[in-house]
């Protein structure tokens, strides 16, 4: 296939309508009864496949992708593990239109997917880095929640243990953010993301700050609604830059500007480029959101005092707004499933 060729092709699994026509009967394998997007994921080359895996019309494919099922189901772990390592950047990840018009039930599929990717991809060396990959890009608000207690510490007892070594194979690689082991901090993340489950209709972290499990005190950092000034320096005397990692994760902690300030203390290099993806990330859900550094606006806040001695009326009621989003993800699927179940039965009653 020559350049011209190519370049058309990766145009056309790039387009929103490319998914429908490639897995179209039309176009199946009669012996198989596989089409065209089978094909694609299994034999083309890695431009094709990163192109079809990163067009964000792509949802359906990376439901079936992470849950291993449909087209994805058959294909041994090596091809399973080169198709999850070209879909990390596909913006649809984080999408999610559920409006008063009704749910995007794409999107809360796909979230699930993911909470079973995780207890179903091998946990072994060679996945922990494309694991990774995948879930820093991932919004908390829009990652939903397990079930119970008992499933978050399953799914951070399956990846423990797991010795990633460096390219030299001699030593352990450490994180990308941290001093763990990759490992380590592949279970770090899962927790900021995932470790708080809903009781009593309250969202409660699985984890605690003195916690002896490092990814249980990261629990604790990315979803606690709040730390105090002392509760912050004594973290980060015992964990230094995991702190960090772990609350950069944390939407009810950046919208506080003196906690802002706190996190941004001790960002790195690394964990900078975390940073400004999660202040566009809240930009995104509250337009009031200042992304600029939390020290320069505590700043301007001292100089500009209102006689009230607030800067911003709006700041308060965006942390308010950002735990009634966290409570109402914990709970608007029970709702809106509940109200399509009472319609159902009254349409029945008066067939």
């Amino acid at each position: 296939m020559g350049p011209a060729a190519s370049s058309i092709r990766l145009a056309c699994l790039s387009n929103p309508n490319a998914l429908a026509v490639l897995n179209s009967e039309e176009l199946a394998d009669g012996a198989s009864g596989k089409g065209e997007l089978y094909r694609v994921l299994t034999k083309g080359d890695d431009d094709q496949t990163a192109s079809l895996l990163k067009n964000p019309d792509s949802r359906f494919l990376l439901c079936s992708l992470y849950a291993r099922e449909n087209l994805v189901a058959d294909i041994d772990e090596v091809m399973w593990r080169r198709l999850v390592q070209f879909s990390w950047s596909n913006p649809a990840l984080n999408w999610d239109r559920t409006s008063s018009s009704g749910p995007d039930l794409d999107a809360w599929n796909l979230q699930a997917a993911l909470r079973k990717f995780l207890t179903i991809a091998p946990a072994t060396p060679d996945w922990v880095i494309p694991v990774h990959q995948v879930f820093l890009e991932l919004d908390p608000s829009r990652t939903g929640t397990y079930q119970s207690t008992e499933e978050v510490l399953a799914v951070l007892e399956r990846w423990k243990a797991i010795a990633v070594k460096d390219s030299f194979g001699d030593k352990d690689q450490t994180g990308f953010f941290t001093p763990l082991p990759m490992a380590e901090e592949l279970r770090g993340l899962i927790a900021a993301l995932y470790g708080k489950v809903l009781i009593n209709k309250k969202l409660v972290p699985v984890g605690k700050p003195d916690s002896e499990d490092v990814a249980l005190r990261c629990a604790w950092y990315g979803n606690t609604s709040d730390m105090s000034e002392e509760e912050m320096d004594a973290a980060r005397e015992k964990d230094g830059t995991i702190l960090t990692f772990a609350a950069l994760f944390n939407d009810l902690l950046l919208l506080k500007l003196p906690r802002r300030a706190e996190i941004e203390m001790g960002l790195t290099h690394g964990l900078s480029f975390i940073h400004t993806k999660r202040c566009a990330q809240l930009k995104e859900h509250y337009h009031a959101f200042d992304p600029r550094p939390a020290d320069e606006l505590l700043a301007e806040a001292e100089a500009d005092k209102s006689p009230q001695g607030q800067r911003d009326p709006l700041a308060p009621l965006m942390t308010e707004l950002a735990e009634q989003r966290a409570l109402i993800a914990g709970l608007k699927r029970i709702v809106i499933w509940g109200l399509i179940v009472i319609i159902a039965a009254v349409v029945f009653s008066h067939r």
